[in-house]
């Protein structure tokens, strides 16, 4: 069956700020059982242009569109370790159980990674408690494995492109089609706060 998502900052779609808040106090609540869904709340940030910012994936293949999939771009991902002050990380990469397997996690990785690059930062960090496989697909790079909360975790980096040919031009919407995917031209009156959006169909890699 087709799938067709839509990759999206939260900013345009604020309605589904509830169901995200669901999603991080049901994945990772255990590591953190005093927050509130006000304190879960405050940890998505419905910006346009500028760090810390959340992107979501919302299901428009048939019916009522719904919100899928998220991810957030921030600084200070990993409290209580000394990282550089400035260093970006991927946090709270989250695809909702009943839509995996269809590439939806990979497609916003690969969305942040160019939203990183049109914003001009050279290195993404995140930290997982997982093998790793999906970033290492995508050319990030172990770099440390120390404990964290409840054991071992592994974190990784990957180094961005920011040669102009590879920067985002005007925002327009970009579309997924199976491997091939079809990124705008340049152009270097690219305005940061505009909306963007990106699609894709039939997801899987």
């Amino acid at each position: 069956m087709s799938v067709t998502i839509e990759i999206a900052y939260l900013i345009d779609y604020e309605e589904y700020k509830s169901e995200l808040v669901k999603w991080l106090k049901s994945h990772w609540g255990k590591f953190y059982p005093e927050r509130n869904d006000v304190e879960w709340g405050e940890r998505l940030f419905p910006n346009r242009g500028k760090l810390p910012l959340t992107f979501i994936a919302i299901d428009k293949s048939a019916g009522k569109p719904r919100v899928v999939g998220m991810l957030t771009l921030k600084n200070d991902g990993m409290p209580g370790y000394s990282y550089p002050k400035e260093s970006v990380w991927v946090s709270s990469l989250y695809v909702e159980q009943g839509s995996r397997n269809n590439g939806i996690a990979t497609h916003l990785l690969k969305y942040a990674i160019r939203e990183a690059e049109r914003l001009n930062i050279g290195e993404l960090l995140l930290f997982t408690r997982t093998s790793g496989e999906i970033y290492k697909k995508l050319g990030w790079q172990t770099i440390a494995t120390p404990e964290h909360q409840v054991g071992k975790v592994l974190v990784m980096s990957k180094q961005l492109n920011l040669k102009d040919e590879y920067k985002f031009g005007k925002s327009r919407n970009i579309l997924f089609n199976q491997n091939t995917i079809s990124y705008p031209s340049v152009n270097e009156n690219y305005i940061p706060n505009q909306s963007t959006s990106r699609y894709f169909q039939n997801p899987k890699l």
